[in-house]
């Protein structure tokens, strides 16, 4: 796969596998990156794995999208979601500490925790808040919190 976005080229093998019925009686998909990669404009790059579970909680019985609800966490089994190397040459894992919850008809995820630890430095927590769709979230980075506006 390799297509064009604002300028920047993403490449890598993304495959998605219908894994049935959970426990609650979702349907769950495993999601996988291999060999992601992303070349910026600047020709900067950043390379990424990933394994992670959706379980759609909502709307599968409509043909309506705006209607579905997402959960993302962790690949069955998995230590962490991610890992890579971000531009700036640092490796770095994430790990989804609250499942990542996504309504799709708001651009934004409206819950969860996300966890990012860049190699030999602290790990970040990004606070998606209670389920409202807003673009206010927490980070928190050791003893630091701030409360952010995430980019439209």
């Amino acid at each position: 796969m390799c297509i064009r976005d604002s300028g920047n080229k993403v490449e890598g093998t993304k495959t998605v596998t219908n894994d049935g019925l959970n426990d609650d009686g979702n349907i769950i998909f495993s999601v996988t990156v291999v060999d992601g990669l992303i070349t910026l404009e600047t020709g900067e790059t950043i390379s990424w794995d990933a394994t992670r579970t959706r379980e759609w909680r909502e709307g599968e019985e409509t043909l309506a999208l705006e209607d579905d609800i997402y959960a993302i966490s962790d690949g069955i089994g998995a230590d962490f979601a991610a890992s890579g190397i971000n531009r700036n040459g640092v490796a770095f894992t994430t790990h989804i500490a609250e499942p990542l919850v996504k309504e799709m008809d708001c651009i934004w995820i409206v819950s969860g925790i996300l966890e990012v630890t860049p190699e030999g430095l602290t790990t970040r927590e990004l606070d998606f808040g209670d389920g409202a769709c807003d673009n206010d979230a927490t980070l928190t980075i050791g003893e630091f919190t701030t409360d952010i506006t995430l980019p439209y």
